[in-house]
């Protein structure tokens, strides 16, 4: 539904209907008395977010600066960490209630507009504008129709089931399950590692967000599956020592490994997944793209929330093997299939995938030509640089 209003109706239109839709849900949550209310609010919570979320980040997108896109894109996702702050200290904040209170009544915004090089803006409308008549008309059967959607297709099928299977969501959800299963079991000490946790995360992706057109989005994809592959191994070892000896040094060394995890996670999995998912996608899908890789990101959160509390429970230790084998997974499919984004505009990028000259009939005369032959080349030097 999302990716039909932002096709539609433009990006802005969508996020405006989405972001009171999340206000009034959130209104009802918090004077829910009943279940049921609660529930409901939860439900409306959920699709007027993502009717705010899927062309927020397509707007990012598609208006940023050239030689900002990659960092802004990437920063986009990595503000998840900036609300699980607020939330996890909230609930650290509890036990401290005028504190916690000053805290939620804190508000900061700000926003500087430049734009420096207009000719490029002004050029990239125009196409916009092009494109979105084609968009119009596309149907979701486009996401498999030739072998360069098929392959983009993949990636962000793949990136989403990764992104919430990787083992992350065992912490996410589960955390005091896991700091039960290491010696951790106070609730003033669980939260406070939560929430030294989330600002170690928000901390971490920051960084990486700034690193995209540094380092690439391929570097950053497979040392962050890579090093969440050799964290998980031994964080998985390291539970099973504290399981049979009881040691404190293991829980604490384990303690140390789900922290190390997280960085890893951060460089690509907070950053990225969306942005590249944006990125890789003409601008006629761009919007189903990210529709896509949002469902199959809440799909797989469904699944592993139903899961990872009674495996946990009833596994411990063991089901981290599970996580081991799957982020062996991660890095091989990465490696094979995930390419390098970096300096390219755009019109570029899906080039990498279709080939030259592969752009959509949509176009008249100067602009048909503009859009086919990619005349957008000069951000790839303007991100260079």
């Amino acid at each position: 539904m999302a990716s039909y209003c932002a096709d539609r109706f433009g990006r802005r239109p969508c996020i405006f209907a989405g972001i009171p839709g999340v206000i009034v849900s959130t209104v009802i949550q918090v004077t829910a008395k009943h279940l049921p209310q609660l529930c409901t609010a939860r439900w409306l919570v959920g699709i007027a977010s993502m009717f705010a979320t899927v062309p927020s980040s397509l707007i990012i997108t598609e208006l940023a600066y050239p030689s900002h896109r990659g960092k802004l894109t990437a920063l986009y996702n990595t503000f998840y960490y900036f609300g699980a702050i607020l939330a996890s200290w909230a609930c650290y904040g509890v036990n401290r209630y005028a504190d916690a209170k000053a805290v939620l009544v804190k508000f900061h915004a700000g926003g500087d507009e430049n734009s420096e090089v207009i000719n490029i803006e002004i050029s990239e409308i125009v196409e916009a504008i092009e494109l979105e008549k084609h968009s119009k008309s596309t149907n979701w059967s486009e996401l498999l129709k030739t072998p360069g959607s098929r392959q983009r297709t993949f990636i962000t099928v793949s990136f989403g089931v990764f992104s919430q299977w990787c083992g992350n969501a065992v912490i996410s959800y589960y955390f005091t399950l896991v700091l039960d299963t290491i010696g951790y079991k106070g609730a003033g000490t669980q939260t406070l590692i939560n929430g030294l946790l989330q600002i170690f995360n928000f901390a971490a992706a920051i960084f990486a967000a700034l690193m995209v057109d540094k380092l690439g989005r391929r570097i950053l994809l497979l040392w962050s599956s890579a090093g969440m592959f050799i964290s998980y191994i031994i964080w998985t070892v390291l539970s099973e020592r504290f399981h049979a000896t009881q040691g404190q040094a293991y829980g604490q060394s384990v303690l140390a490994f789900i922290f190390i995890f997280f960085f890893h996670y951060d460089l690509a999995f907070t950053p990225l997944v969306v942005s590249y998912s944006s990125e890789i996608f003409p601008y006629y899908l761009r919007s189903k793209g990210v529709a896509l890789v949002q469902s199959v990101i809440y799909g797989a959160l469904a699944v592993a929330q139903f899961c990872n509390s009674i495996a946990v429970g009833k596994l411990e230790w063991k089901y981290y093997i599970l996580f081991c084998c799957i982020n062996s997974v991660i890095v091989v499919v990465i490696f094979f299939f995930y390419p390098e984004t970096k300096g390219y505009s755009l019109e570029e990028i899906a080039e990498i995938f279709d080939g030259p000259n592969t752009y959509p009939d949509i176009g008249e005369g100067d602009d048909k030509q503009k859009i086919s032959h990619g005349e957008f080349s000069a951000s790839k030097s303007l991100d260079s640089n």
